[in-house]
């Protein structure tokens, strides 16, 4: 409904059927405009809004509902993707992949999907499949402004992120069992007890006289620029 997300029980066969409508129109205006989906990462990532179908086909196929003959390798079975892609929405789309890429090794024209297939299980691809969404889409504003945003999908993420700190001390231990301890983080014994900062930056003509050379050694100045005869 407008108001309120549907049941959950009606999630999976809303996706997969909406989805698939959806993908035929898009791949239809594709084909007779001879458009291309605006990737972001060319051959070596799935387009952005391309990551959903593939996700959908992956948890549609996870647990194997009936079809343990189809496992992430079976997407270089051409006969399997020809007679399954209609109902097995991953398949279908690994299907359209080649059919745009007619000739071309999968492993070169589509090396992510390639690696994909070598995971063991559905499950896997299903969860790489979604935290590859929340990277590419989710997490970058320049994609996600796109979205329509309201009552079931709001728009609550953070403007902007606090920088993080540089840590300073760490879980390996120096070679006496001590904590190691940054460089930076270490005590100055001309500073006094340290609090875990990083000590004041200092010119060298402000260190203490009798650390320098030449003139300019007291009254903080900095050592004139002397000509080699004038020395």
């Amino acid at each position: 409904t407008k108001d309120s997300p549907p049941p959950p029980d009606c999630l999976a066969p809303m996706a997969l059927s909406v989805f698939s409508a959806y993908l035929s129109v898009t791949r239809g205006l594709q084909r007779d405009y001879m458009l291309e989906p605006a990737g972001s990462h060319g051959v070596w990532g799935l387009d952005d809004y391309h990551c959903l179908p593939f996700y959908f086909g992956a948890c549609q196929l996870q647990g194997n509902q009936g079809d343990a003959d189809v496992t992430p390798q079976s997407v270089h079975n051409a006969d399997l993707l020809r007679t399954r892609g209609d109902d097995l929405m991953y398949l279908g789309c690994i299907r359209y992949v080649k059919e745009l890429k007619p000739g071309v090794p999968f492993f070169e024209s589509s090396p992510m999907l390639d690696d994909i297939s070598r995971l063991p299980s559905w499950g896997r691809v299903s969860r790489g499949l979604l935290r590859l969404y929340e990277g590419e889409v989710l997490d970058k504003m320049p994609v996600v402004q796109h979205f329509e945003f309201g009552a079931l999908f709001k728009a609550t993420w953070t403007p902007s992120q606090p920088p993080r700190e540089a840590p300073t001390r760490t879980f390996i231990n120096g070679p006496g069992g001590e904590e190691c301890i940054a460089p930076w983080a270490q005590p100055d014994p001309g500073l006094g007890p340290s609090n875990g900062s990083m000590p004041p930056m200092q010119a060298p003509w402000s260190r203490n006289p009798g650390t320098g050379t030449g003139r300019g050694r007291s009254g903080g100045l900095p050592p004139t620029t002397r000509a080699p005869w004038a020395k």
